[in-house]
């Protein structure tokens, strides 16, 4: 396996998924902030950690998967970025109170 090989499986899968759900991840952002991006890669780390400390029960859940689909979020996101940052330079900050508030009493910090 090559990385050229693995971002091509990336496009690949990102070009499946986004014909199956349409632009769900933009429209979140849109509608969040970019809370919505770091929930979907808080949800990937969370099944990652689970997979690595136990056998999982759903067989078609690989950890392999996972970390793609963390990958493929996680371009999303740079890309989501570099193409709003000169219409809207506040796409960092959660887009309605209600979900500012509660994202901000979590604490993220990596001390």
């Amino acid at each position: 396996m090559t990385f050229d090989k693995v971002t091509k499986m990336l496009n690949d899968t990102y070009i499946r998924k986004n014909h199956d759900y349409g632009n769900s991840f933009d429209q979140s952002i849109d509608k969040f902030g970019l809370v919505a991006s770091a929930v979907r890669l808080s949800d990937k780390l969370n099944r990652f950690s689970t997979l690595i400390t136990k056998k999982a029960k759903v067989n078609d859940e690989a950890i392999e998967d996972t970390v793609l689909d963390m990958a493929n979020y996680a371009i999303m996101t740079y890309l989501y970025i570099k193409n709003h940052e000169n219409n809207n330079r506040n796409i960092t900050r959660a887009k309605s109170n209600k979900y500012k508030k509660r994202f901000n009493k979590r604490d993220y910090s990596h001390s």
